[in-house]
């Protein structure tokens, strides 16, 4: 059976792989920067809101500790950013599989840094 951090690891290249073909696609059919931006918009608002609805199903409070939001919100202010420029690289004719593998580095690195640090035992 594998470790946890293996199954979070997978998921998270699964996603990140997905995302990066939805910014692949908007990113070829975008005119401007402003589209971009407008579709990274459209993007975290579905996020609020689904999240919004697990918090509430799952009854817990939201506003736990000011450095976790604090955390959150610096945290949220990089995503943004790597979104935003997600869509630009594919406005500007960036090549798929350039990308992917890029990314697929940053995922290898976080596998090793979350087993250094997460793994028990």
């Amino acid at each position: 059976m594998p470790k946890i951090w293996i199954r979070w690891t997978l998921a998270e290249s699964g996603t990140r792989s997905l995302s990066t073909v939805l910014q692949k696609v908007v990113g070829m059919v975008s005119a401007s920067v402003a589209e971009t931006i407008f579709v990274t918009l459209v993007i975290g608002l579905v996020q609020v809101i689904g999240a919004s609805l697990v918090n509430k199903i799952r009854k817990k409070r939201l506003l736990v500790h000011w450095t976790l939001i604090l955390g959150s919100v610096i945290f949220g202010i990089f995503a943004v950013a790597a979104t935003v420029l997600g869509f630009v690289a594919f406005l500007y004719g960036a090549e798929l599989g350039a990308r992917t593998f890029i990314i697929s580095l940053s995922i290898f690195v976080g596998a090793l840094i979350d087993a250094a640090f997460f793994v028990k035992g």
